[in-house]
């Protein structure tokens, strides 16, 4: 018996002990390896081109022939101040999985190393070709097939002396981020459908042409693909029948733009489809029954429609189409880049600060809080202790309602408001008035007053932190953006003193503005009446705008408020006399340029309500080539308000259009601009306060003029524009260098004319820098290009004797109100400082 239960004693504890022994061996055996298999590779840019001051878009691909796996896809920009920016994107893996993912990245960023980690641990990486391009260069990216459909445009010319470079993709690497198309100067659909294209990448083109950016749309057997993504914004409708098209039009749109003959005309016509342009569209070429080129106007930037294909024959061995496109592209270079890019990183952090940290509570709560403690420490604590016979007390009861009061007030201050983060959120959007989408610009600045890390949302902008260097002991701090929908900035640390300043780029939604402008030309029998914009507009935007302006140029007149469906009367005379330069001339001269406005120290400013006023005259004496006679922006957009120059709410608008359009003007056309605009960029933080300044500009749709005998078009209504060049054409402080060789300067129209003779009063307005040695102007001669023959006629056989404003007499005027000036320099460089032109029909 004993024996028995002895057994089962042994029995009942090796059970027992069995189980454990198994749990302790498993604990005790290492972790099952996962086992990778991964690689990954990346590109960058466009065919692995990208240009300063653009974000990058990365394409990376991963494929996994091992165990499924999740990680992170990282990049690492370190600055110098210590902080580290971390732009990630979470992926999962599969086993067998492949993915395509983008990532995005500034363009200064020091490294573009991709890793891919696991459990914080680096298992691969990858770095990308990179390939910068200078600000003279030309980036072509084309989203067609055949994808070398369009490489004849490798060899346009660059009249400011760099290169054509032609990229092709497909559209799945279409970025949906407008930020990352700024590298682009020109995209290309053709046969294949855009209305493949997701949302985000169709709002990110539109919000990229608004910027100014130049689409075209091919035509052909595949036009219809072509367009069908941007049915919304393009030229003009698709019809059913084919035409055959004059290659003799063609020849005649692009005969002023080239240098040398035009090629010849081709036995065959042109098959092309039927365009039917819309109402905001004009016919660069073809009858206007059946045109073959068509464009419209969009925000800043082009849509070009073209009803036939030049990759097909007969065009496709046509020495022509490469002179065709050299016409259409002209010489627009980085204008997707006028707007943003900041020159010092300190005059941000200054505007974001301009806001107010945080609002105070109001007078009445502040006043009860001192009322009730003065009346709890003093009356009420001496009849207490009195009721009681304590008055001994009272040096403890002081201290005690003291220190009671001081906890309570804080507690009260932190759950008012104290305690909740702030966001400051300063927003430029421009788009068209006929546009939904709006490319957006956006400094942001974070204030807590307690230290904390925390998450912001950025909707689909992409952001850069500004820093400001305080000390040289400043800590290494690490910031993560999580590239998604909506992407997001991480492990940002905010609190105590000081403002933590962002720059955030993207698109955003915008309503439509209705309304519709038209030219009034100088009447030829009062010459003291300038020109006029005039019109109505209708506020169907769904929401007050407030302190709206019109501004044309330099010229502007203030409109004020505009309620919900409230129809205004607007009208604006034109009075600088000048034609503008419709490049870049901000980035053109690059560090050469001075603002002589100073930040918050601007000693000129101006309050007057439109440019005519006598105070609204310029008020310094240190002018660069090509400026206009006028105001900087800054006085037509913020200055005007005649507030008081101390209010931080005027300084952080002061500050923001300073910082993202400088002092030049909002570029050619005319526009609306308005104040205090709901703020819908999407960057948002959880339980936060914002305090918002929010601009938006449309630019507005003018009506075709139809230029008749006596119909005079100034100075004001010309955009200039160096369209070609033989050898280089450069900017600096001291104006416009053409160097020996020929150019070619067009004289085009911000708004759609249609002009019915091409005989002409032409004036031409020419200054060049007092520098320039005689024997070079001597040698410098002027031609205009004659639309009757088709050829330059010699106008100016001696650049010496040129008067500053000259006139000439002939047929120098297009169908569509445009002059071209050819330049040959035909001794040493010469230096132009002012350009302009202005006509009368005869």
């Amino acid at each position: 018996m004993k024996t028995l239960r002895l057994l089962i004693l042994i029995l009942l504890l090796w059970t027992i002990a069995l189980p454990t022994m198994a749990v302790r061996r498993v604990l005790a055996s290492p972790p099952r390896q996962i086992i990778t298999l991964l690689t990954m590779t990346v590109e960058a840019g466009y065919d692995a081109h990208f240009k300063s001051g653009a974000w990058v878009p990365l394409r990376i691909v991963l494929n996994n022939t091992g165990d499924a796996i999740e990680g992170e896809v990282t990049l690492e920009n370190d600055h110098t101040s210590g902080l580290i920016e971390r732009y990630a994107q979470t992926v999962s893996l599969d086993k067998g999985a492949r993915r395509l993912l983008t990532l995005y990245v500034p363009s200064d960023t020091a490294s573009f190393e991709v890793t891919f980690r696991h459990n914080h641990q680096t298992l691969i990486t990858a770095t990308p070709l990179t390939r910068q391009m200078g600000d003279t260069d030309r980036l072509i990216v084309v989203a067609g097939d055949p994808p070398d459909s369009f490489n004849f445009l490798g060899d346009l010319n660059v009249p400011y002396g760099g290169r054509s470079v032609v990229a092709p993709i497909n559209l799945a690497q279409l970025p949906d981020h407008a930020p990352a198309l700024d590298s682009i100067d020109v995209l290309i659909f053709s046969n294949v459908d855009s209305g493949t294209l997701s949302d985000g990448q169709r709002q990110a083109v539109e919000a990229w042409v608004n910027a100014g950016g130049h689409l075209i749309l091919n035509g052909g057997p595949g036009a219809a693909l072509a367009i069908n993504g941007f049915k919304a914004i393009a030229p003009a409708r698709i019809g059913q029948a084919l035409i055959n098209g004059s290659v003799i039009s063609l020849r005649n749109y692009f005969a002023s733009a080239i240098l040398d003959s035009p090629a010849a005309n081709i036995t065959s016509s042109v098959p092309a489809i039927t365009l039917q342009p819309q109402p905001n569209a004009r016919t660069l070429a073809g009858a206007a029954e059946t045109p073959l080129l068509v464009r419209r106007e969009l925000g800043h930037g082009l849509i070009d429609q073209l009803a036939f294909d030049p990759g097909l024959t007969p065009l496709r061995d046509w020495p022509g189409r490469v002179q065709l496109f050299s016409a259409l592209l002209g010489g627009r270079l980085n204008l997707p880049l006028i707007v943003g890019p900041l020159r010092e990183d300190s005059n941000p952090t200054d505007v974001i600060n301009a806001v107010p940290a945080a609002i105070l509570p109001s007078v009445l709560l502040i006043g009860g809080f001192l009322i009730a403690y003065v009346l709890t420490i003093g009356p009420l604590n001496f009849l207490l202790l009195r009721r009681f016979k304590r008055q001994t007390m009272a040096w403890i009861s002081v201290p005690t309602l003291a220190l009671a009061f001081t906890a309570f007030s804080a507690l009260t201050g932190f759950r008012l408001h104290g305690n909740s983060p702030q966001v400051h959120r300063l927003n430029l959007s421009i788009s068209d008035s006929q546009s939904q989408n709006a490319r957006s610009y956006n400094l942001i600045g974070l204030f807590a007053p307690r230290r904390t890390e925390v998450m912001v949302d950025l909707g689909n902008g992409l952001a850069q932190t500004l820093i400001e260097v305080r000390n040289t002991r400043q800590t290494t701090a690490t910031v993560t953006q999580q590239i998604g929908d909506p992407s997001q900035i991480n492990n940002l640390t905010v609190g105590g003193s000081d403002t933590r300043a962002m720059y955030v780029q993207g698109q955003q939604p915008v309503n439509k503005l209705d309304g519709s402008l038209n030219f009034i030309p100088q009447p030829i029998t009062d010459t003291r009446r300038a020109s006029q914009v005039t019109g109505e507009l209708t506020n169907n935007t769904g929401t007050l705008l407030q302190d709206c302006v019109l501004v044309v140029g330099k010229d502007y007149q203030v409109l004020g408020d505009i309620g919900i469906d409230q129809r205004m009367k607007v009208a604006i005379s034109l009075l600088l006399n000048a034609s503008q330069p419709a490049m870049n001339l901000r980035a053109a001269r690059l560090g050469k340029e001075r603002y002589y406005k100073g930040f918050y120290t601007n000693r000129n400013i101006r309050s007057a309500r439109n440019s005519s006023a006598p105070t609204a005259a310029p008020g310094t004496n240190t002018r660069l080539p090509f400026d206009l006679n006028g105001d900087p922006i800054t006085n037509a957009l913020v200055n005007w308000k005649e507030s008081n120059r101390d209010d931080l709410n005027w300084q952080a608008e002061y500050g923001l259009v300073y910082n993202l359009l400088g002092e030049e003007r909002l570029g050619a056309g005319a526009h609306i601009a308005c104040w205090n605009l709901p703020n819908t960029s999407a960057i948002a933080l959880a339980g936060a306060g914002y305090t918002d300044r929010t601009l938006h500009v449309w630019r507005m749709p003018v009506q075709t003029l139809l230029a008749t005998p006596g119909t005079r078009l100034p100075s004001d209504a010309f955009t200039w524009n160096v369209i070609n060049s033989s050898s280089l054409a450069s900017f600096d402080d001291q104006g416009m260098i053409l160097e020996h060789g020929q150019h070619i300067i067009a004289f085009s129209p911000w708004l759609p004319v249609r002009s019915t003779g091409n005989t002409v009063e032409l004036v031409l307005q020419t200054a060049f820098n007092p520098s320039t040695p005689l024997p070079a102007l001597r040698a410098t001669q002027l031609s205009l290009f004659n639309w009757r023959t088709q050829r330059y006629q010699k106008v100016v056989t001696s650049a010496d004797i040129l008067r500053g404003r000259d006139m000439v007499r002939g047929p120098f005027l297009s169908a569509s109100g445009e002059v071209r000036l050819r330049i040959d320099v035909n001794g040493d460089p010469i230096s132009l400082t002012d350009l302009g032109a202005s006509v009368q029909v005869r």
